[in-house]
């Protein structure tokens, strides 16, 4: 996989599943999933995809025409963008579809379908990636993978015990979901100082997980109805 294809340095699309995903850390975190030892099972993971981040949310609707102009797209099979679900889900939805409808691609109506055009059209939300998304962010998806550990599950429970009681009149931890996330980084050796991504990179995660089943298979659904012959080259 281009781990370099992100950023403003677009030129061109080189895999025939596009995934356009918000902010830099998400891209990190999406890049080392789909080179996991996790999905390594099905090279289609780590060799037919291309990752890019598409910046802040309100940058969405200009980088996908720009996307429309790049070498590559007119022969992708799919789309799939992924975003935070922030505070309201079906508002997150609502915008990611007129995004999309301003710049002639298709609207898929909820999360979680594809809609089968060509190129086939989703979108996911995080942290739940389902067709019922819930409130919340990458960082929420990320403690739910940390506490299926036991052995990170009282730690992030004290974790949150130790942010309610900072809680006052005049002190909140904002985001508070980010706060917990880089506790949790700081309290080992490894991983302190790092940003989600760089601590997904180096591996604080682990890829099997249940709650990256959704996102797992959503993905491999575009694989399976746009397999054709052995060749999947989009070139």
């Amino acid at each position: 996989m281009e781990r370099s294809a992100r950023g403003r340095g677009w030129t061109r699309i080189e895999r025939p599943h596009l995934i356009l995903c918000e902010g830099v850390d998400a891209w990190k975190f999406i890049v080392a999933y789909l080179n996991s030892t996790a999905l390594q099972y099905d090279p289609r993971f780590s060799n037919n995809v291309h990752v890019i981040d598409f910046g802040g949310n309100d940058e969405l609707r200009r980088r996908l025409q720009l996307c429309t102009t790049l070498d590559g797209f007119d022969a992708i099979k799919s789309l799939l963008i992924i975003r935070d679900s922030e505070t309201d889900p079906a508002s997150a939805a609502d915008s990611i579809r007129s995004a999309l409808r301003s710049v002639g691609l298709a609207e898929p109506q909820q999360p979680h379908v594809w809609h089968r055009s060509d190129p086939a059209v989703g979108f996911l939300l995080f942290p739940s990636c389902d067709l019922e998304p819930l409130p919340g962010a990458l960082e929420d998806l990320c403690a739910n993978i940390l506490l299926e550990d036991p052995r990170n599950a009282r730690l992030v429970n004290d974790i949150d015990a130790f942010l309610n009681g900072l809680q006052t009149e005049h002190f909140k931890a904002a985001p508070r979901f980010k706060a917990a996330m880089h506790i949790f980084f700081s309290l080992h050796d490894r991983y302190v100082s790092l940003k989600l991504g760089e601590a997904a990179d180096a591996g604080v995660f682990d890829w099997y997980s249940h709650a990256l089943r959704p996102l797992r298979d959503f993905i491999a659904e575009a694989f399976e109805w746009y397999e054709s012959s052995d060749d999947t080259s989009i070139f």
